[in-house]
């Protein structure tokens, strides 16, 4: 489906636009975008600016192009899914991000905001991708590679997650997206808040040994952030990213449980466990 909206809008009221589009709460696109609730509160408020990485990755949550996001002409103009050309389409928003920031840094005081825009949107139109040749399959998105009654479940970013973006010093990962039917989720038993939350994520270590090996893809469900009861989840705690299994331990406590009996448990404040994730079902590799 296309949206129309109206350039005439500012960046918060443009970012407010694509949010209540897609029916996004602030959590849910903080979660989308790696960042805090916070961040995104501010810039929907107008007060922070966001650059970079931050904005490549909100114009991908928010489903439509960096070059839109950004643009303050009047006029209106169609956005497309930004999924639709997935790597194509990230790499041209990346560069037009970098050149609106190098605009920004190093031209800011000869060239007023329309000059600025009217490069950006060459340079994008410039980047978009040739119709394929005949015979050669076009890029497509993860998110709209899988058909009717399947589900293309991206992988999780942990960098965005990790504490100073500080990845653990085994963690790999084995596995970008999957997809898989409905009917198959259904069959295993898997409850999850939407589709859109679900995610993949590669175990690490040896911790899970029994129930998670090394290198093995996780689907999870972003949409949970707190304790729902027993369970396995992805988690920060004391400055680490761990896959534990959470269980009760008592008024406001929890014991996160390493399955593998070698290493020890721990036992936490709720208020020192910050949860990212439910940990459903694991994508198990083995050789035959």
């Amino acid at each position: 489906m296309r949206c129309l909206a109206s350039l005439t809008m500012d960046f918060p009221d443009r970012i407010r636009s694509r949010m209540q589009a897609l029916h996004l709460s602030a959590a849910e696109l903080a979660q989308l975008v790696g960042v805090s609730k916070g961040a995104v509160t501010h810039w929907t408020t107008g007060a922070n600016k966001v650059s970079g990485k931050n904005l490549i990755a909100l114009a991908k949550a928010l489903e439509c192009d960096v070059s839109w996001l950004v643009n303050d002409e009047a006029r209106t103009v169609t956005i497309g899914s930004y999924a639709r050309t997935a790597r194509a389409s990230e790499a041209r928003d990346a560069t037009t991000a970098l050149i609106l920031e190098m605009l920004k840094k190093h031209a800011g005081k000869s060239l007023n905001n329309a000059a600025k825009q009217r490069i950006a949107q060459a340079l994008a139109e410039s980047l978009k991708p040739s119709p394929p040749a005949i015979g050669e399959s076009p890029l497509a998105s993860p998110r709209n590679a899988a058909g009717e009654g399947e589900i293309c479940i991206p992988h999780l970013d942990l960098q965005a997650l990790a504490p100073d973006g500080k990845l653990p010093a085994d963690y790999s990962e084995a596995v970008h997206s999957i997809t898989v039917s409905e009917t198959f989720l259904r069959e295993q038993g898997v409850n999850y808040t939407r589709a859109a939350n679900l995610a993949v994520v590669t175990q690490w270590g040896q911790s899970m040994e029994g129930t998670l090996s090394d290198r093995d893809p996780v689907i999870v469900d972003c949409g949970v952030n707190e304790f729902v009861g027993d369970g396995v989840y992805l988690i920060t705690w004391a400055g680490h990213l761990f896959i534990r299994r959470l269980q009760l331990a008592g008024n406001d406590q929890v014991e996160m449980v390493a399955d593998n009996p070698v290493h020890k448990g721990r036992v936490a404040s709720m208020g020192d466990v910050v949860i990212h994730a439910s940990a459903l079902l694991a994508w198990s590799a083995r050789k035959l």
